[in-house]
């Protein structure tokens, strides 16, 4: 599974994923398998205004 930590700023919770699948799509080393993303909360953003996240999404090694 590959993972990352991003931080969102207010509520745009689509620019991280955003640019999170880009980079998973330009690299060619991996391909998504068909399981659920999920996020993991590091901090309460409605206190701290901003969110600390983890994001999750399953990947394999791509066979070539």
């Amino acid at each position: 599974m590959r993972w990352r930590v991003a931080r969102v700023v207010g509520d745009d919770f689509a620019k991280p994923w955003y640019q999170f699948f880009n980079s998973l799509l330009q690299d060619s080393a991996y391909e998504m398998l068909p399981k659920p993303c999920f996020e993991v909360y590091l901090n309460n953003g409605a206190e701290d205004g901003y969110w600390d996240i983890e994001m999750y999404v399953a990947v394999q090694p791509k066979h070539h």
